[in-house]
């Protein structure tokens, strides 16, 4: 079952300190491609602030650079010592399950297929804990995750020891699951505009 996000509280635009006022050009790289954030600083620091003990949801339209975002968040993280699991939903990958999740498996991976989606998922969550110190699970375009998956990343972050980002197309119908990261787990949504000529 999927539901779609509802349009979040949005901040005043014109309010001193709203997101999105100001201009402001940052880049950091991921692994070797440099990653340029334009006019994005006081969502960058949000998203960054709330992964120290929280989870996050990133949205937007297609287009408005939730990508760029994630991006130069995961190199932040990184550089910053955190253990990231990046993944990015596709619709191709939503008909494997966990398909988006397999490289954190070992070799022998090819008997998640006979597991049960409980065990595949307790396995999962086991190995997101070995990426590194202080993990962090992110997911672009989490609307398209399987729904086995999706339990995994609810899961993570109702763990405690995983902080999870994601992000998502506005209007899209998103599993249960992921909706249950604001809804039951407190994770902040950060929504993205268009930017305007003077950010």
């Amino acid at each position: 079952m999927a539901l779609t996000l509802g349009a979040p509280a949005r901040p005043d635009r014109s309010a001193p300190g709203s997101a999105g006022a100001g201009v402001a050009v940052q880049s950091a790289a991921v692994g070797q491609v440099a990653v340029t954030v334009l006019g994005r600083a006081r969502e960058l620091r949000t998203l960054l602030e709330r992964l120290e003990h929280g989870h996050a949801v990133v949205q937007g339209d297609a287009g408005v650079g939730k990508t760029t975002v994630v991006r130069r968040v995961v190199a932040e993280l990184r550089e910053a010592g955190r253990g990231v699991h990046d993944a990015v939903a596709t619709s191709a990958a939503a008909s494997v399950p966990f398909g988006p999740l397999l490289s954190l498996l070992p070799p022998d991976r090819d008997r998640l297929g006979t597991m049960t989606d409980a065990s595949a998922a307790r396995q999962l969550l086991a190995e997101l804990t070995r990426v590194g110190p202080r993990p962090v699970l992110v997911v672009d375009d989490a609307h398209l995750l399987d729904d086995p998956t999706a339990t995994v990343v609810f899961e993570a972050a109702r763990s405690g020891t995983v902080q999870v980002l994601v992000a998502l197309r506005a209007g899209e119908p998103v599993p249960d699951a992921i909706a249950a990261l604001w809804r039951d787990v407190g994770a902040e949504v950060v929504e993205l505009d268009a930017l305007s000529l003077s950010q």
